[in-house]
């Protein structure tokens, strides 16, 4: 995956693929998606939840919570 600026990473077959095999709840009205740095990716959900997710091979942190490397937070 390739984050390319003015792209939702929302939109790649990826992320929908990924939201299905973990079990992530899909919301079908998203407020925003954001690149919050290279590979990591944020949408926020019409009710406020926040999905965060970490494509990198190193952690991120996000409003005070770690994201494993190649992993996701749902912040509600």
């Amino acid at each position: 995956l390739i984050t390319t600026p003015g792209i939702c990473l929302a939109n790649t077959s990826y992320l929908r693929d990924f939201f299905k095999t973990n079990n992530v709840p899909v919301h079908l009205e998203t407020g925003v998606c954001q690149i919050l740095d290279d590979g990591v990716a944020c949408v926020t959900y019409s009710n406020g939840d926040k999905v965060v997710v970490n494509y990198n091979e190193s952690s991120y942190v996000f409003e005070g919570y770690e994201i494993p490397a190649k992993d996701y937070i749902i912040v509600r």
